[in-house]
Protein backbone atom coordinates (compact mmCIF):
# COMPACT_ATOMS: atom_id res chain seq x y z
CA UNK A 1 0.00 0.00 0.00
CA UNK A 2 1.07 3.45 0.44
CA UNK A 3 2.34 5.02 3.56
CA UNK A 4 1.77 7.91 4.74
CA UNK A 5 3.78 9.40 7.40
CA UNK A 6 2.66 13.07 8.58
CA UNK A 7 5.10 15.69 10.43
CA UNK A 8 3.34 18.09 12.58
CA UNK A 9 6.15 20.45 12.89
CA UNK A 10 9.39 21.08 10.72
CA UNK A 11 10.75 17.46 10.10
CA UNK A 12 13.79 15.66 10.82
CA UNK A 13 14.06 13.85 7.69
CA UNK A 14 17.57 12.16 6.62
CA UNK A 15 18.65 9.75 3.70
CA UNK A 16 19.89 6.50 5.33
CA UNK A 17 21.69 5.90 2.02
CA UNK A 18 21.81 6.55 -1.77
CA UNK A 19 23.49 4.25 -3.88
CA UNK A 20 23.32 2.86 -7.41
CA UNK A 21 22.96 -0.54 -8.24
CA UNK A 22 21.16 -2.84 -10.74
CA UNK A 23 18.04 -3.90 -9.58
CA UNK A 24 17.48 -7.84 -9.66
CA UNK A 25 14.68 -9.62 -10.42
CA UNK A 26 12.23 -9.88 -7.79
CA UNK A 27 12.66 -13.55 -7.21
CA UNK A 28 11.22 -13.38 -3.06
CA UNK A 29 8.96 -10.30 -3.30
CA UNK A 30 6.76 -10.22 -0.52
CA UNK A 31 2.41 -10.09 -1.70
CA UNK A 32 1.37 -6.76 -1.80
CA UNK A 33 -2.01 -6.18 -2.10
CA UNK A 34 -2.78 -4.04 -4.76
CA UNK A 35 -4.00 0.09 -4.48
CA UNK A 36 -7.94 1.15 -3.59
CA UNK A 37 -9.52 0.92 -7.00
CA UNK A 38 -12.65 1.39 -8.26
CA UNK A 39 -14.95 -1.28 -7.40
CA UNK A 40 -13.02 -1.38 -3.83
CA UNK A 41 -15.28 -1.11 -0.90
CA UNK A 42 -12.79 1.14 1.53
CA UNK A 43 -12.81 -0.03 5.83
CA UNK A 44 -10.94 2.08 8.00
CA UNK A 45 -9.48 1.06 11.27
CA UNK A 46 -7.75 3.23 14.01
CA UNK A 47 -4.90 0.95 14.86
CA UNK A 48 -2.75 1.72 17.71
CA UNK A 49 1.44 1.85 17.77
CA UNK A 50 2.29 2.33 21.42
CA UNK A 51 5.18 0.10 22.48
CA UNK A 52 2.86 -1.87 24.87
CA UNK A 53 0.44 -2.47 22.16
CA UNK A 54 2.99 -4.41 19.50
CA UNK A 55 2.97 -5.85 17.26
CA UNK A 56 0.24 -4.98 15.18
CA UNK A 57 -2.18 -7.12 13.70
CA UNK A 58 -2.95 -6.73 10.02
CA UNK A 59 -1.29 -3.94 8.53
CA UNK A 60 0.64 -6.45 5.79
CA UNK A 61 -3.13 -6.58 4.53
CA UNK A 62 -3.75 -2.60 4.33
CA UNK A 63 -3.96 -0.75 1.17
CA UNK A 64 -3.64 2.76 2.68
CA UNK A 65 -2.16 4.01 5.86
CA UNK A 66 -1.71 6.89 7.30
CA UNK A 67 0.58 7.34 10.36
CA UNK A 68 0.31 10.67 12.54
CA UNK A 69 1.36 11.90 16.15
CA UNK A 70 -1.44 11.74 18.80
CA UNK A 71 -0.65 12.98 22.36
CA UNK A 72 2.50 12.17 23.71
CA UNK A 73 4.69 11.80 20.54
CA UNK A 74 3.02 8.57 20.54
CA UNK A 75 1.59 7.61 16.34
CA UNK A 76 -1.44 6.17 15.63
CA UNK A 77 -2.43 4.08 12.41
CA UNK A 78 -5.34 5.02 10.54
CA UNK A 79 -5.47 1.79 8.18
CA UNK A 80 -7.65 1.45 4.42
CA UNK A 81 -8.03 -1.89 3.64
CA UNK A 82 -10.81 -3.13 1.11
CA UNK A 83 -14.08 -5.23 2.20
CA UNK A 84 -13.22 -7.94 -0.08
CA UNK A 85 -9.75 -8.48 1.10
CA UNK A 86 -9.82 -8.10 4.88
CA UNK A 87 -7.77 -9.89 7.35
CA UNK A 88 -8.52 -11.89 10.34
CA UNK A 89 -7.09 -9.90 12.90
CA UNK A 90 -6.83 -6.28 12.99
CA UNK A 91 -5.61 -3.69 15.96
CA UNK A 92 -5.35 -3.03 18.76
CA UNK A 93 -8.40 -0.65 17.88
CA UNK A 94 -8.22 2.89 19.54
CA UNK A 95 -10.18 5.86 19.36
CA UNK A 96 -10.79 8.27 16.88
CA UNK A 97 -9.18 11.85 16.25
CA UNK A 98 -11.12 14.71 14.55
CA UNK A 99 -7.97 14.50 11.68
CA UNK A 100 -8.27 10.30 11.63
CA UNK A 101 -12.15 11.20 10.62
CA UNK A 102 -11.00 13.57 8.04
CA UNK A 103 -9.06 11.36 5.87
CA UNK A 104 -11.56 8.54 6.42
CA UNK A 105 -14.34 11.01 4.59
CA UNK A 106 -12.17 11.81 2.00
CA UNK A 107 -11.93 8.01 0.97
CA UNK A 108 -15.49 7.41 1.64
CA UNK A 109 -14.54 4.26 4.36
CA UNK A 110 -16.76 3.00 6.89
CA UNK A 111 -14.80 3.44 10.16
CA UNK A 112 -14.38 1.61 12.84
CA UNK A 113 -12.92 2.71 16.22
CA UNK A 114 -13.33 2.80 20.07
CA UNK A 115 -14.39 6.07 20.72
CA UNK A 116 -12.83 9.19 20.81
CA UNK A 117 -11.87 13.57 21.52
CA UNK A 118 -14.92 14.98 22.00
CA UNK A 119 -13.70 16.91 18.46
CA UNK A 120 -13.93 13.58 16.84
CA UNK A 121 -16.96 12.58 18.24
CA UNK A 122 -18.44 15.80 17.28
CA UNK A 123 -17.64 15.42 13.83
CA UNK A 124 -18.43 12.03 13.55
CA UNK A 125 -22.09 12.94 14.61
CA UNK A 126 -22.51 15.63 11.93
CA UNK A 127 -20.84 13.52 9.18
CA UNK A 128 -22.29 11.22 6.54
CA UNK A 129 -19.45 8.77 7.46
CA UNK A 130 -20.37 5.30 8.35
CA UNK A 131 -18.82 4.61 11.41
CA UNK A 132 -19.15 1.58 14.15
CA UNK A 133 -17.62 2.48 17.75
CA UNK A 134 -16.76 -0.51 19.87
CA UNK A 135 -18.09 2.08 23.26
CA UNK A 136 -21.94 2.11 21.99
CA UNK A 137 -23.89 -1.08 20.75
CA UNK A 138 -21.71 -1.68 18.29
CA UNK A 139 -19.12 -3.12 20.93
CA UNK A 140 -20.32 -7.09 19.10
CA UNK A 141 -18.12 -6.15 16.35
CA UNK A 142 -15.18 -6.17 17.98
CA UNK A 143 -13.33 -8.24 20.75
CA UNK A 144 -11.15 -8.43 23.57
CA UNK A 145 -7.88 -10.87 23.63
CA UNK A 146 -7.32 -12.15 27.26
CA UNK A 147 -3.21 -12.57 26.53
CA UNK A 148 -2.89 -8.98 26.39
CA UNK A 149 -3.43 -5.82 29.09
CA UNK A 150 -6.03 -3.27 28.56
CA UNK A 151 -6.21 -1.00 26.71
CA UNK A 152 -4.19 -2.70 23.98
CA UNK A 153 -6.22 -5.45 23.58
CA UNK A 154 -9.04 -4.58 21.35
CA UNK A 155 -9.18 -6.05 18.23
CA UNK A 156 -11.74 -6.62 15.17
CA UNK A 157 -11.64 -9.04 12.46
CA UNK A 158 -12.54 -9.39 8.69
CA UNK A 159 -15.58 -11.68 9.78
CA UNK A 160 -16.96 -9.15 12.14
CA UNK A 161 -16.59 -6.24 10.12
CA UNK A 162 -18.82 -8.01 7.37
CA UNK A 163 -21.27 -9.15 9.96
CA UNK A 164 -21.56 -5.31 10.49
CA UNK A 165 -21.66 -4.41 7.13
CA UNK A 166 -24.64 -6.97 6.70
CA UNK A 167 -26.22 -6.32 10.12
CA UNK A 168 -26.06 -2.49 9.51
CA UNK A 169 -26.81 -2.40 6.07
CA UNK A 170 -23.58 -0.31 5.43
CA UNK A 171 -23.30 0.86 1.86
CA UNK A 172 -21.31 -1.38 -0.30
CA UNK A 173 -20.75 1.43 -3.06
CA UNK A 174 -17.26 2.78 -4.03
CA UNK A 175 -17.20 6.51 -4.22
CA UNK A 176 -13.76 7.14 -3.67
CA UNK A 177 -11.41 8.57 -6.41
CA UNK A 178 -8.37 6.52 -6.96
CA UNK A 179 -4.88 8.02 -6.12
CA UNK A 180 -3.39 8.47 -9.59
CA UNK A 181 -1.72 4.91 -11.26
CA UNK A 182 1.74 4.47 -12.99
CA UNK A 183 2.76 1.83 -15.06
CA UNK A 184 5.72 -0.52 -13.31
CA UNK A 185 9.26 0.63 -13.43
CA UNK A 186 11.27 -0.45 -15.72
CA UNK A 187 13.05 -3.66 -14.86
CA UNK A 188 17.23 -3.72 -14.71
CA UNK A 189 17.68 -0.11 -14.90
CA UNK A 190 20.77 1.84 -12.46
CA UNK A 191 18.67 3.68 -10.37
CA UNK A 192 19.60 5.72 -7.23
CA UNK A 193 17.93 3.82 -4.18
CA UNK A 194 17.30 6.30 -1.33
CA UNK A 195 16.30 5.60 2.00
CA UNK A 196 14.64 8.08 4.71
CA UNK A 197 14.71 8.12 8.65
CA UNK A 198 12.20 10.15 10.21
CA UNK A 199 12.97 10.92 13.37
CA UNK A 200 10.90 11.48 16.74
CA UNK A 201 12.23 13.17 20.03
CA UNK A 202 10.91 8.83 21.30
CA UNK A 203 13.62 6.75 20.01
CA UNK A 204 10.66 4.24 20.08
CA UNK A 205 8.50 6.14 17.00
CA UNK A 206 11.83 6.69 15.28
CA UNK A 207 10.49 4.96 11.30
CA UNK A 208 13.16 4.81 8.55
CA UNK A 209 11.88 3.15 4.96
CA UNK A 210 14.72 1.41 2.91
CA UNK A 211 14.00 0.55 -0.97
CA UNK A 212 14.07 -2.93 -1.79
CA UNK A 213 14.79 -3.31 -5.61
CA UNK A 214 13.72 -7.18 -5.35
CA UNK A 215 10.56 -5.92 -4.55
CA UNK A 216 10.66 -2.61 -5.90
CA UNK A 217 8.90 -1.81 -2.76
CA UNK A 218 9.90 0.01 0.62
CA UNK A 219 10.55 -2.46 3.71
CA UNK A 220 9.39 -0.26 6.73
CA UNK A 221 12.11 0.00 10.17
CA UNK A 222 10.28 0.84 13.60
CA UNK A 223 12.62 1.81 16.08
CA UNK A 224 15.86 0.46 15.17
CA UNK A 225 14.28 -3.00 14.02
CA UNK A 226 12.73 -4.40 10.73
CA UNK A 227 9.15 -3.70 11.19
CA UNK A 228 7.05 -6.52 11.97
CA UNK A 229 3.24 -7.55 12.17
CA UNK A 230 1.61 -10.08 14.92
CA UNK A 231 1.97 -12.60 12.31
CA UNK A 232 5.81 -12.51 11.74
CA UNK A 233 5.40 -10.33 7.98
CA UNK A 234 7.36 -7.82 7.23
CA UNK A 235 5.87 -4.37 6.26
CA UNK A 236 6.22 -2.63 3.14
CA UNK A 237 4.82 -0.27 1.23
CA UNK A 238 5.35 0.61 -2.49
CA UNK A 239 5.05 4.16 -2.02
CA UNK A 240 5.71 6.75 0.85
CA UNK A 241 4.71 10.06 1.77
CA UNK A 242 5.78 12.86 3.97
CA UNK A 243 3.82 15.78 4.01
CA UNK A 244 4.65 18.52 6.23
CA UNK A 245 1.48 20.23 7.98
CA UNK A 246 1.20 22.72 10.83
CA UNK A 247 -0.44 21.37 13.88
CA UNK A 248 -0.78 23.17 16.97
CA UNK A 249 -1.93 21.44 20.74
CA UNK A 250 -5.59 21.50 21.97
CA UNK A 251 -5.60 20.88 25.53
CA UNK A 252 -4.05 19.61 28.38
CA UNK A 253 -4.03 15.96 27.28
CA UNK A 254 -2.16 17.21 23.97
CA UNK A 255 -4.35 16.79 21.70
CA UNK A 256 -3.76 17.72 18.40
CA UNK A 257 -5.28 19.76 15.58
CA UNK A 258 -4.01 19.60 12.13
CA UNK A 259 -4.34 22.12 9.59
CA UNK A 260 -5.54 19.93 6.48
CA UNK A 261 -6.94 22.37 4.15
CA UNK A 262 -4.57 24.47 2.19
CA UNK A 263 -0.75 23.04 1.01
CA UNK A 264 2.04 22.53 2.80
CA UNK A 265 5.99 20.59 1.62
CA UNK A 266 5.93 16.83 0.50
CA UNK A 267 8.91 14.28 0.26
CA UNK A 268 7.64 10.99 -1.97
CA UNK A 269 9.31 7.93 -2.28
CA UNK A 270 7.93 6.19 -5.30
CA UNK A 271 9.91 3.66 -7.58
CA UNK A 272 13.11 3.71 -5.67
CA UNK A 273 13.23 7.85 -6.68
CA UNK A 274 12.90 10.83 -4.25
CA UNK A 275 10.73 13.59 -5.61
CA UNK A 276 10.26 16.94 -3.47
CA UNK A 277 6.54 18.60 -4.21
CA UNK A 278 3.67 19.97 -2.63
CA UNK A 279 0.40 18.08 -1.27
CA UNK A 280 -2.59 20.34 -2.06
CA UNK A 281 -6.12 19.74 -0.15
CA UNK A 282 -9.67 21.57 -0.89
CA UNK A 283 -13.48 20.10 -0.59
CA UNK A 284 -12.18 17.70 1.47
CA UNK A 285 -10.00 16.22 -1.21
CA UNK A 286 -5.84 15.84 -1.19
CA UNK A 287 -3.67 16.59 -4.35
CA UNK A 288 -0.20 15.48 -4.11
CA UNK A 289 1.96 17.04 -7.19
CA UNK A 290 5.34 17.42 -7.85
CA UNK A 291 7.90 20.97 -8.36
CA UNK A 292 5.69 21.62 -11.25
CA UNK A 293 2.75 20.89 -10.11
CA UNK A 294 1.59 17.55 -12.18
CA UNK A 295 -0.31 14.77 -9.92
CA UNK A 296 2.41 12.36 -8.97
CA UNK A 297 1.30 8.92 -9.99
CA UNK A 298 1.84 5.83 -7.64
CA UNK A 299 2.60 2.10 -9.03
CA UNK A 300 0.06 -0.58 -8.24
CA UNK A 301 0.01 -2.14 -4.17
Amino acid sequence: GVSLALIARPPRVGWLMTVKTSVPPAAVAPALPPSLGQGDVPVAVIVENQVAARPAAGLERARLVFEVPAEGGITRYLALFALADLPDRIGPVRSARPYLVAWAEEWRAALFHSGGSEAALTRLRESPLPNVDEISAFGRYFFRDQGRLRPHDLYTSGRLIRQAFDDLALSRRALFTPLPAAKPSPQGVVTPLPGVRITSDDPDYCVAYRYDPAAQAYQRWLAGERHRTEGGKAVYAKSVLVPVISARVLDREGRLQFALDGSGELTALIFGRVIAGRWERSGGQTRYVDAAGADLVFPDG
